[in-house]
């Protein structure tokens, strides 16, 4: 039901990380303290850049939003894509650290791409869209998860930004 101009398909995203050892566990942590359950995470030692394409960038009217379509088969029968089902798969597959990683992404687009960008405002949640189930049921094949600002926020300022140091190069 979207309109050409409101949205986005196979959305590219180049996410900047910090020019010093990513902090998995910092990472690891947050999603914790906000009661997100999920495998420990895999270090990583030298990560500068994180790229991806997003399935769908949306504009509702009000928010941007996130879409992810999904394939897992979770069982035969309609009922096992309750929203339950989903968002324990979504546990089990580290999808809570997918959305957010894509959310952090689109937040530090719409800050350069909005000229009076507000992400309270501006920036909306994930839809994790379970093909298998789709079937317009409520609380089926689907589950939208829009964490709070202090969460995106945090998680930006953990993964920081590279900055190359130029003042080291050889002229």
């Amino acid at each position: 039901q979207l309109e050409p101009h409101q949205h986005l398909a196979e959305f590219p995203f180049y996410l900047s990380l910090s020019d010093r050892v990513l902090a998995i566990q910092r990472i690891y942590q947050l999603f914790d303290e906000y009661g997100i359950k999920m495998p420990e995470f895999n270090d990583a030692r030298s990560a500068r850049y994180l790229n991806g394409s997003i399935d769908l960038v949306f504009f509702d009217g009000q928010q941007y939003h996130i879409a992810d379509y999904k394939s897992n088969f979770l069982g035969a029968d309609q009922t096992n894509y309750t929203s339950e089902a989903v968002q324990e798969t979504m546990s089990h597959a580290s999808y809570w650290l997918q959305a957010a990683l894509y959310l952090v992404a689109l937040h530090r687009y719409l800050k350069i791409q909005l000229e009076d960008y507000q992400i309270e405002r501006d920036l909306g949640g994930a839809t994790y869209l379970y093909l298998r189930s789709m079937n317009a049921q409520v609380g089926q094949g689907y589950y939208f998860w829009r964490p709070t600002t202090e969460f995106i926020l945090r998680l930006d300022a953990i993964l920081g930004y590279f900055v190359e140091d130029k003042s080291s190069e050889i002229v």
